[in-house]
């Protein structure tokens, strides 16, 4: 759990001792400037390695860090494939940036190799739970994510929003 500040020679840990990479994207972009550079000065260039752990094989899962960041999913997905601290213009360590195809996988299909439930879960397919949302905008062409609405959102098949 929270994955954030990792020295590169510690990547290969991850995958000998089978560990699961899970990270707060949100925080990468609420934290870049007010605390991580005051706090880690250099060592800074370690934080969120996200692009980095991703190709040395390590698993990587997402999530809110709900009550302390927002539970929108769509500003973790935005800071996964942007990395544009709140309140700048500019991506913070952007060779860490992950394309937006696996940075959806970190929330809907990676998740299931955490709970064992990776057969049922995570994907629309035949004989998967139906748990899914509706957008207003392709998320795979519009670079603002955390600005597209959530039209509908089902669980398990069923319409709850």
């Amino acid at each position: 759990e929270h994955a954030q500040h990792i020295h590169p020679d510690d990547y290969e840990l991850f995958n000998d001792e089978r560990i699961i990479a899970s990270v707060q994207p949100i925080h990468c972009i609420s934290d870049a400037a007010s605390i991580t550079e005051k706090r880690l000065g250099e060592r800074c260039k370690y934080a969120y390695p996200w692009k980095s752990l991703y190709e040395q094989g390590v698993k990587l899962i997402s999530g809110s860090d709900f009550p302390i960041e927002s539970h929108n999913p769509l500003i973790g997905i935005e800071a996964l494939t942007r990395r544009i601290p709140f309140g700048s213009k500019e991506s913070w360590f952007p060779d860490e940036i992950l394309d937006i195809d696996t940075a959806v996988k970190t929330y809907t299909d990676y998740p299931n190799l955490a709970t064992e439930t990776s057969s049922s879960l995570g994907k629309l397919k035949a004989d998967y739970l139906a748990d899914m949302v509706i957008l207003d905008k392709d998320i795979y062409s519009y670079p603002e994510i955390s600005k597209i609405n959530i039209l509908a959102t089902f669980v398990d098949g069923k319409r709850v929003y």
